[in-house]
């Protein structure tokens, strides 16, 4: 039987941070990093041209999951990329790198009760110690000497530089989206890649040669449920039988597997367990709920002038509001690229599948709707179902539609116009059964082990233990209470960093 001091469960965004922050942290202590996939330190998951990051959403790579069927989509089933890899989402995605508002962490700071650990000045300043951000810009709150590699669009086409001089010509900032103001702000937007333009994944950026000697790894490596004796977690059973025992284990496997593996070990809502035949160890309602998830949807336009190419799946983006919400935070996020060929849907072609376009993504950046995770057997290939309930909350399709009309205003700027000769999608449909019928997720999905000052609405404590369970914390997406406004890849960097000093500090004490 393997032991560690240290077993951090899943190599995701969160999990490579974490095992290398606790590595420097505690270097008499053993750290073991267990993850279901390959090795994201090789090609394709190295690359950043479109063809790679195409490639990396292959089944090898990529837990395969979908939705239940979704009411406020017409009951469309949603298919759903999470990384299952080495870097998790960062060895797969669209490389975009957003703090979002500074209010959101505020947000996040009540609900803790004020705890230190979720302040937003423990934030910018971890933000500024993981970054490296490479711009002609001075900016004092940004950090230029950490692992993570940040670099602007490298080589924006025409028709994205033309959409920053729309953007201006709407009165929207240009500027540092993440710097001191997100909410009416625009850029090119900010990747995390190399000097060479390559992919900086967590794996690239904190599990690179030659490991801490206190640092192992295990790749392929499924975890079935965590070791529980009564309410104490005593390490995890692997899928082929193992038992790999720890002295604290940390759930980092995602939105979607950490609070799956919690229920598969008996800490959940009592009524669902018993229906699974899973006995209750440590009850908890709330493991599962409070899913949130990024909405993704397409306008496209043809262009009758070149609108160049691009290497990313965005180049450029724009934070603003819908004006239905009464926070202080951005709630639209509209992404921008020159034409990708394959991502605007045959029938709005008119059968030229090689046409020059250029695409606006809305994005819906603080969605109100809430889902939930859930299980239906006892074990996770037969019963876990994902109901992100996608556009349920009326204010959630106002904003969408009112994120629609702010990429029409954009598109009939004099820098635009030549770009946007004729509105491909939605075109002539209705919005809202646009919307419904087209919109997908962006794979941003949060909250369902959700931290909180209290444990009757939340799952994780402020300093990331489970509420209930001995040993056990959970670091990764589930546990932030709400999204950013924006990608929240960046947020969970930080939260990770956070929490290695966080549990660094409570079992040495």
């Amino acid at each position: 039987m393997t032991h560690y001091n240290f077993l951090i469960v899943g190599a995701g965004a969160a999990g490579c941070i974490l095992a290398r922050r606790l590595s420097e942290l505690c270097p008499d202590a053993s750290i073991g990093l267990v993850e279901a996939g390959p090795d994201g330190r090789v090609s394709p998951f190295i690359h950043s041209d479109l063809p790679s990051v195409f490639q990396t959403w292959s089944p090898t790579s990529n837990w395969q999951l979908r939705t239940c069927p979704q009411t406020g989509l017409k009951n469309r089933i949603v298919d759903i990329t999470q990384g299952k890899v080495l870097g998790g989402g960062t060895s797969v995605n669209a490389m975009m790198y957003v703090h979002g508002d500074v209010s959101v962490v505020d947000e996040w700071h009540l609900r803790s009760g004020l705890n230190p650990n979720w302040s937003p000045s423990r934030y910018q300043k971890t933000f500024q110690s993981i970054e490296s951000f490479h711009t002609n810009h001075v900016s004092p709150l940004r950090g230029n000497a950490g692992p993570l590699s940040i670099r602007e669009t490298p080589h924006p086409s025409d028709s994205s530089r033309a959409f920053l001089n729309a953007i201006a010509e709407r009165g929207y900032e240009i500027g540092d989206f993440n710097g001191t103001s997100q909410r009416n702000v625009g850029g090119l937007m900010q990747l995390n890649i190399d000097r060479d333009g390559n992919r900086c994944s967590t794996a690239q950026a904190f599990l690179h040669d030659p490991l801490p000697l206190n640092l192992s790894l295990e790749l392929s490596t499924e975890v079935a449920s965590l070791a529980m004796k009564g309410n104490c977690c005593e390490g995890v059973y692997t899928a082929d039988g193992r038992h790999i025992s720890a002295d604290h284990t940390v759930l980092s496997a995602g939105a979607f597997l950490s609070p799956a593996i919690m229920m598969l070990s008996g800490i959940g809502d009592p009524d669902m367990l018993k229906d699974c035949d899973i006995k209750c160890q440590v009850p908890n309602p709330n493991v599962g709920l409070n899913l949130s998830d990024h909405m993704r949807a397409m306008v496209a336009y043809q262009s009758d002038q070149d609108p160049g190419t691009t290497d990313f799946l965005c180049e450029a983006a724009l934070f603003t509001s819908s004006g239905y919400r009464d926070t202080p935070e951005p709630d639209i996020q509209i992404n921008f690229s020159a034409g990708v060929d394959g991502f605007i849907p045959p029938e709005f072609l008119d059968g030229d599948a090689h046409q020059q376009t250029v695409i606006f993504v809305p994005v819906l950046a603080r969605p109100s709707s809430r889902g939930s995770v859930s299980l239906l057997a006892s074990t996770l290939k037969e019963g876990l179902r994902i109901d992100p309930g996608y556009l349920t909350d009326p204010v959630d399709i106002k904003t969408y539609a009112a994120a629609v009309e702010i990429v029409r205003e954009l598109a009939n700027t004099d820098a635009l116009t030549p770009y946007c000769k004729k509105e491909l999608c939605p075109g002539l449909l209705d919005v809202e059964d646009y919307l419904r019928t087209h919109a997908q997720t962006i794979w941003h999905p949060v909250g369902t082990c959700a931290m909180g000052a209290t444990p009757d609405q939340s799952v994780v404590d402020p300093t990331f233990n489970v509420f209930g369970v001995d040993k056990l914390s959970v670091v990764d997406a589930s546990v932030l209470p709400s999204l950013p406004s924006g990608n929240p890849q960046a947020s969970i960097f930080a939260m990770a960093s956070i929490a290695a000093d966080v549990i660094q500090s409570a079992t040495r004490s």
